[in-house]
């Protein structure tokens, strides 16, 4: 009898797949999705930087990542005016250095900060909108 093959579930990778879809969906039934996508994440946020990166490609938006090493604040504020104020999504180290440099753009961070949105809100409000428009019971 021929045994079949067993592959691992990722977990990680379907949860950065359920995330992405989760924040492309929220960004976009909360009309923030109207500039191109910057996102900074440091080194100690990769999942949610696959996350963001993933969620501004399922948008349909151009998304645009950088490392914390190209963080500078003049490279932020060119990055600003040339995308005429992105829709940045941040860590909260991203959120200090875009803060600080005095770009242009919408924050929405995991962090806490003056005028950001809530990054894991409008993921869960983009859950909440995909259960109901599926017809499920319970999120």
């Amino acid at each position: 009898m021929a045994m079949a093959a067993v592959v691992p579930a990722d977990p990680i990778g379907e949860r950065v797949d359920r995330r992405s879809r989760y924040l492309a969906d929220g960004l976009r039934a909360g009309g923030l999705l109207r500039a191109d996508v910057v996102v900074l994440c440091c080194d100690a946020h990769t999942e949610d930087r696959l996350v963001a990166l993933l969620a501004g490609e399922r948008a349909g938006r151009p998304t645009r990542m950088l490392e914390p090493s190209h963080w500078r604040a003049e490279r932020l504020r060119q990055l600003g005016r040339e995308l005429d104020g992105p829709l940045v999504l941040a860590c909260e180290e991203g959120v200090a250095a875009w803060q600080a440099s005095g770009a242009r753009g919408r924050v929405v961070a995991d962090g806490v900060g003056t005028g950001v949105h809530w990054w894991r809100l409008v993921e869960l409000q983009g859950r909440m909108r995909l259960h109901i428009q599926r017809g499920d019971a319970a999120c």
